[in-house]
């Protein structure tokens, strides 16, 4: 059986009560985690289609609002995370685990995420320890290799029945919940990116339009047109034609946002 276990760990006490203790600290802790990344998505999507239509970029119908756009944005995603199983890290803020009994009564366990940063917390914790595995390639240089045996063995072992799936082995526990509604219009606006740094995307944005427009961008040459502008803006005339084109654009943008704007 080919197994794949990059989010492996194993927990040092397998006292439930303890567990859900510590479980329901770091589910906090996520919670905070979250909803700074929340705000923040809502502000820099807002911030972009503020800023396309101030530039004659986009458009909008006397209708339509930046924030009921950007909430609809986020909704459709988020249906493809929940109900598709498509990928959008920008949004998916989703931490599960599950949790697997060993034959030597220990306990070891799997995280399903997208964002490393929840990823690299959970294995700060003291009572968590890394144990990832698979069996495609060699092991990692700070695994012995009688350990890396060993942790083959449990693994086969743990996974065994009902054809691997963790689900059916142990218990799940969902850290984030699933739908998490859209922050406030004020946190939203008071946390948009600098006007600066605004300009200065469009700025890039705009650079690269006009001197690849004509170019076919695929996943053969993308890279290579990418890397090549970042590296002709990192130099002298690349600084200097980019500063020019962002004072243009900083004419054009509003600099202090509102409520208001956005509504």
């Amino acid at each position: 059986m080919s197994l794949k276990i990059y989010t492996g760990f194993k927990l040092k006490t397998n006292d439930m009560l303890e567990l859900h203790r510590e479980l329901m600290k770091f589910r906090d802790e996520l919670g905070v985690e979250v909803e700074k990344k929340q705000i923040n998505y809502f502000a820099r999507e807002c911030s972009i289609l503020l800023d396309a239509v101030a530039v004659g970029a986009r458009k909008l119908k006397k209708t339509d609002s930046i924030i009921s756009i950007v909430y609809h944005k986020h909704f459709d995603k988020m249906e493809e995370v929940n109900k598709k199983d498509i990928r959008h890290p920008d949004v998916d803020f989703s931490f599960s685990l599950s949790i697997l009994p060993t034959e030597n009564d220990e306990l070891v366990g799997i995280v399903y995420t997208e964002q490393q940063e929840f990823l690299d917390k959970w294995f700060e914790k003291p009572f968590v320890e890394e144990y990832m595995y698979w069996n495609n390639t060699d092991a990692p240089d700070h695994v012995t290799e009688e350990d890396w045996k060993a942790r083959g063995d449990v693994w086969s072992k743990v996974l065994e029945p009902f054809n691997g799936i963790p689900a059916m082995l142990g218990f799940n526990v969902d850290c984030v919940p699933k739908y998490i509604g859209p922050p406030q219009i004020p946190d939203i606006v008071s946390n948009f990116p600098s006007f600066e740094d605004r300009a200065s995307r469009i700025a890039e944005d705009v650079l690269f339009e006009e001197m690849h427009r004509k170019e076919t961008l695929d996943a053969n040459t993308a890279v290579r047109i990418y890397t090549n502008f970042m590296k002709w803006l990192g130099s002298d005339e690349g600084r200097l034609v980019k500063a020019k084109k962002q004072g243009v654009i900083e004419a054009k943008l509003k600099k202090e946002v509102t409520v208001e704007d956005i509504s």
